[in-house]
């Protein structure tokens, strides 16, 4: 039996690769695949026999140890996902390979990363390493099973070694993980479950991207400087702080972001890279300092959704759940069919499952809208998948829900919301669609559209009907191009066209209880894209603009320097609630409740 890891998991081409190896006969041979459309051999390190020796194994909360093998990298190799397989020679020089087609296994076979710091491509893939470490159940426990509690550099909690064998593939899965009874090629919580599908269709469909780990962009922020779009897949569950504070930073300058994955950024773990150790407080009673959702703040933050918003499906098979579309005229659900209602809900696996993601909901007209007081206010809700019998939740009224919102620094988030989306992308042609604009809109230089001038602020940007405001798009990083000005304005169902505008463009909101998009594309005079920029807002009543424009001024008044939410209007005689206001402020607010309650008497009652 042979078996092998790799520490550190990944590597700039020209570096070399170590490979831990332990082999019962004493020699081996090595094949490096990359993972594209199919595994395609990169090297067979010159069909050279190895000499090893048969090691002992480790418990999962250590460094195993194993003698260093080392390979030589190539710099023209390019960044991407890798899998070493090793073949044994016994002593009539036979060889034993595993499946070279295949990247699973529970031996023989090692995943490495070849990162790219140096020739940066727009797009990069991030494959969620630690997920994958804390799921390894290769000697004897992971932080599902048969996990023990010690103590650490970082503190007390439950540990797991990087530095033994199956961390994406080549080990065990815990045997209390149920399979995957709809995807039953691989097991759930291995690379060849969640990103081979997902990197498969990335070749296939012809995209340039670079690949890293998440212990990468723990550790390397630099590796993020220029990138348009970070992709992250499948099941994205544990994040470190600085993972975190690293991706919300490049959002921070503009950065986008898709999350077509699930049970994203649902625990809270530290490294101690020195020891290879991952540590997680997973105890009654410190949830503050392993949950995010109890986190001061939420992953919702960041992704714009939680699990406990949501839930899980674990055993047998469940129901076949898809998203009902929410605001067809969104850019994300270009070209497809007007008579598609629901999406994902055909395909094998179903799209949404196996765990997902969501944000709480209030139900308007004709579409639901994120509740108000979300981590992440400007949040707007693109698809919903209600969850019914069956699933274990969390909240009431759960909901797997398709998101997206647009930071300040007009960097884009999407939020495909469940575990599923990368073996359904392959699966069923309106995920794959929707996909495809994510990765055209999103791998564009992002813009920042300034306004609404004249709509709604009152800690959410809002939209009120039949009112006229104007979006100002920023072009300072395209100064001096010659570039043609294309906006669009989609509301609810209805996308809107492409036409040419200035660099301010008036947008009248349209009916109320929808989403409204506007977005804005340059261009060179050839057409080729130079930015893309968009603002998803929700289109509220005028009765409830004007409700919320009084409660604004009063929250000034009261509080000139408090935070948005920070003054609630209190039940009483005015005077009541008044009382200690200086006697400026209680005359700007006495104004208030008089302009601001005949405004509101005089709205008709359908307004």
């Amino acid at each position: 039996m042979i078996r092998c890891y790799c520490d550190p998991p990944s590597v700039e081409p020209g570096e070399y690769i170590r490979l831990h190896v332990s082999v019962t006969s004493g020699r081996y041979k090595l094949r490096l695949f990359q993972q594209r459309e199919s595994l395609k051999l990169v090297s067979d390190f010159g069909d050279a026999v190895f000499d090893g020796e048969p090691v002992p194994d480790g418990n999962y909360d250590e460094d195993w140890g194993w003698p260093v093998h080392q390979l030589q990298t190539d710099e023209s190799w390019e960044s991407g996902a890798y899998i070493i397989m090793a073949g044994e020679v016994d002593e009539g020089g036979n060889e034993h390979w595993p499946d070279l087609a295949d990247a699973s296994g529970e031996a023989a076979k090692a995943l490495v990363v070849l990162r790219s710091l140096s020739r940066k491509r727009d797009l990069l893939y991030k494959v969620s390493w630690f997920t994958l470490a804390c799921y390894n159940w290769t000697g004897g426990g992971s932080l599902y099973s048969d996990a023990v509690w010690s103590n650490g550099p970082a503190g007390g909690g439950y540990r797991v070694s990087w530095r033994r064998p199956g961390v994406g593939t080549g080990g065990l899965v815990a045997p209390s993980d149920p399979p995957d009874v709809h995807y039953s090629g691989s097991r759930r919580q291995t690379f060849a479950h969640w990103d081979a599908p997902f990197l498969e269709w990335l070749y296939r469909s012809g995209y340039q991207f670079d690949v890293a780990t998440d212990l990468d962009v723990h550790s390397s922020p630099e590796l993020l400087e220029g990138r348009r779009l970070v992709l992250s897949v499948g099941h994205d569950e544990y994040w470190t702080s600085e993972l975190r504070v690293n991706l919300e930073r490049y959002r921070d300058l503009g950065g986008n972001i898709a999350f077509l994955s699930g049970n994203t950024c649902c625990f809270h773990v530290y490294v101690e890279p020195e020891h290879g150790l991952i540590m997680c407080p997973k105890s009654h009673g410190r949830e503050s300092e392993y949950v995010w959702a109890a986190h001061a703040s939420s992953e919702e933050a960041i992704t714009g959704v939680s699990y406990f918003n949501a839930g899980g499906w674990w055993d047998e098979r469940r129901p076949p759940v898809g998203y009902q579309v929410n605001h067809r005229g969104h850019w994300a659900f270009e070209d497809i069919a007007d008579d598609v209602k629901v999406i994902g809900a055909s395909c094998e696996p179903p799209l949404v499952g196996y765990e997902c993601d969501g944000t709480l909901y209030s139900r308007r007209e004709s579409a639901v809208v994120a509740a108000p007081g979300r981590p992440h206010r400007n949040v707007a809700i693109l698809g919903i998948a209600h969850l019914g019998e069956g699933w274990v939740t969390h909240s009431h009224n759960p909901a797997a829900t398709i998101t997206t919102y647009t930071d300040r620094s007009g960097g884009i988030v999407f939020t495909g919301g469940t575990t599923d989306w990368p073996i359904a992308v392959g699966r069923d042609a309106d995920v794959e669609q929707v996909t495809r604009n994510v990765l055209r809109y999103l791998t564009t230089r992002s813009l920042r559209v300034i306004g609404p001038a004249g709509g709604l602020h009152d800690g959410r940007e809002r939209l009120v009907e039949g009112e006229t405001v104007s979006f100002h798009v920023d072009l300072a990083d395209l100064a001096g191009q010659p570039a043609e000005i294309l906006w669009r304005v989609a509301h609810g169902d209805e996308a809107g066209d492409w036409k040419a505008g200035g660099i301010i463009q008036e947008v009248t909101a349209g009916m109320s209880g929808r989403y409204q998009t506007v977005s804005v594309l340059v261009r060179t005079p050839d057409g080729s894209a130079l930015g893309f920029g968009s603002k998803t807002l929700e289109v509220v009543g005028r009765r409830e603009g004007a409700t919320a424009r009084l409660r604004a001024k009063l929250r000034t008044a009261a509080s000139p320097s408090g935070p948005p939410g920070s003054f609630t209007m209190q039940e009483g005689p005015a005077g009541d609630w008044l009382a200690g206001i200086s006697e400026t402020n209680a005359g700007i607010i006495a104004r208030a409740l008089t302009d601001g309650s005949d405004l509101i008497a005089n709205l008709d009652d359908d307004a």
